[in-house]
């Protein structure tokens, strides 16, 4: 079995002014994710955590809970559009304060080529 990749955390907006905004965020991160798959990553989309469970908690309930997820990992990759978000600000700043690598292009995350073998 091979080794288990690192951790890349995929940082990027979720809220928007109408649902399909919110889509086309979420959708956005998840590319990131297949991305970050293909490098040999295991990608962490937090949008995937609170997708359909925004009536849950107000933001800073699911702030907390990614920045908790983000700390686990071992790196964090942006999404585009990042700027506007004050959420991915925050979990940029947070990744700063802990030493993790941001990744502003998923081109410049290393290639894990191990994890990609298959026994």
């Amino acid at each position: 079995m091979p080794s288990n990749p690192p951790l890349a955390y995929v940082a990027g907006p979720y809220r928007a002014a109408t649902p399909l905004g919110v889509t086309v965020n979420v959708n956005r991160a998840r590319q990131v994710g297949v991305l970050v798959a293909e490098r040999g990553w295991h990608p962490i989309v937090p949008h995937n955590l609170s997708t359909g469970l925004e009536h849950v908690g107000d933001d800073d309930f699911w702030l907390a809970l990614t920045l908790n997820v983000m700390e686990k990992c071992d790196v964090v990759v942006v999404a585009p559009n990042w700027q506007a978000s004050d959420g991915t600000r925050a979990e940029i700043a947070r990744a700063e304060e802990l030493g993790l690598p941001v990744y502003f292009d998923v081109g410049e995350l290393p290639a894990q080529p191990a994890a990609l073998e298959v026994e």
